[in-house]
């Protein structure tokens, strides 16, 4: 598991300014290449979930020799409540184990966030 702040420049914008940006964007690539994610949004049903405030984006890397695996968390703080997450689970990987191209991609407009490919 391998951990990296990411995306620092995105910190102080509202969760209006970043997350109408995020988009995911994924394909299986050849044979038995397949991709998958999983979004967890705690931050959207609170009160005053718009105006809270990112203060970290977090990359934690679970890739192993058969599968990639990549977690990318946004940290928001609204008022009283700090580090309320939005989750991107991404995954990627092959039946086989062998490497077909299978990717999933989390892109802030044309911009890159992160990606799982296998």
């Amino acid at each position: 598991m391998k951990t990296k702040k990411i995306m620092q420049h995105l910190i102080g914008k509202t969760y209006e300014e970043v997350v109408p940006l995020l988009v995911v964007q994924s394909g299986e690539g050849d044979c038995c290449g397949w991709s998958a994610y999983d979004v967890e949004d705690f931050v959207k049903p609170l009160e005053f979930s718009s105006s809270a405030k990112l203060v970290d984006v977090v990359e934690i890397d679970y890739s192993d020799d058969y599968s990639s695996r990549v977690v990318v968390n946004f940290l928001f703080d609204i008022g009283e409540k700090s580090g309320v997450i939005l989750g991107y689970d991404l995954r990627a990987g092959s039946g086989s184990g062998w490497s077909y191209g299978a990717y999933c991609q989390l892109l802030l407009g044309d911009e890159e966030v992160s990606c799982a490919n296998w």
